[in-house]
């Protein structure tokens, strides 16, 4: 039997996958969200939530794949029996591994047996050892990624690929205003230069970008100034805070602002997903405005000029 949950918000919620045809299944409502339990045969199956009836989401919490249309969908493997026995497996190779690397410096002891500093050696080794792993864990505890330890050049070429992708993109859907994702991580300096970068090339285009990390929520937006009169950076901003308590004020100007959400997990305060949930206020006010032009799916939000 698999269980699949839906803890987002929703009058209702279906589910719809590769196993019944993307016919909406209705989910039952219990206090900490919507779920439904489905006896499937061994294999992998994508499906996706219909909530309220009209948007299919992802939960970004789950496996996600791109089919052959470009959708994103989650992703179930169900008997995966195999898989789990090969992974401990390699897990316990791993260990061994790691095992046979130590041993050299715990049995250096009886080298130092005679003289002056008596076991300063294997101290010193031990310790050595210890090192990698421990600064390994502390990055793991603190959620610090791979991008801490990158130099200036590293960062900043990261930082142009990120930005050429999004700006790929939105010149392929060629729209006035989009909606994305943004890999940056906890960095705040990161997304702001990403959105310079966009604004510089693609000037009559807004533009909001959605960064979830470990520790902070992220969004930035850039509107260009003749289409303020529809909808101005700080009023993008502050729509897409309204899944926040007590949000904090953005900064910025019409033209460009952002604003950062400190995770608190006592608060219910997730940074990926309040970058999930942003999206449903922000497309709200662009609907408000006459805006937005309605898809299947807000996994990708494309807007009008009036």
């Amino acid at each position: 039997m698999t269980t699949f949950f839906w803890p987002y918000d929703g009058n209702t919620v279906a589910i719809a996958g590769s196993f019944n045809d993307w016919k909406p299944q209705p989910l039952n409502k219990g206090p900490k969200g919507f779920f439904t339990t489905i006896d499937l045969p061994s294999g992998t199956y994508q499906y996706k939530f219909v909530v309220d009836n009209r948007r299919w989401c992802f939960d970004v919490m789950r496996p996600v794949t791109v089919d052959d249309s470009g959708n994103r969908n989650n992703t179930v493997v169900v008997g995966g029996k195999q898989k789990q026995s090969q992974q401990k497996e390699q897990k316990e190779q791993k260990e061994q591994k790691e095992q046979k690397e130590e041993k050299p410096a715990e049995e250096a002891a009886p080298v130092a047996t005679k003289g002056k500093g008596k076991g300063g050696q294997q101290q010193q080794q031990q310790k050595q050892a210890k090192q990698p792993k421990q600064a390994k864990k502390q990055k793991e505890e603190e959620g610090v990624g791979e991008e801490e330890g990158e130099d200036e050049a590293t960062r900043s070429k990261r930082v142009s690929d990120i930005a050429k992708n999004i700006i790929s993109t939105v010149k392929s859907y060629q729209v006035p205003f989009y909606v994305g994702d943004v890999d940056c991580k906890d960095s705040v300096d990161d997304v702001l230069e990403v959105a310079k970068h966009f604004q510089t090339e693609l000037p009559s285009i807004g533009c909001m970008f959605l960064s979830g990390g470990v520790k902070t929520f992220i969004v930035a937006a850039v509107v260009p100034a003749e289409k303020t009169s529809s909808i101005t950076a700080l009023e993008w901003v502050s729509a897409s805070l309204e899944v926040v308590p007590n949000p904090p004020a953005p900064s910025g100007s019409d033209t460009f602002a952002h604003a950062v959400v400190a995770a608190d997990p006592d608060k219910g305060l997730f940074p990926i997903k309040l970058k999930d949930l942003s999206r449903g206020p922000t497309f709200g006010l662009m609907r408000k405005r006459g805006l937005v032009q309605e898809e299947e799916s807000d996994d990708e939000m494309f807007f009008l000029d009036e």
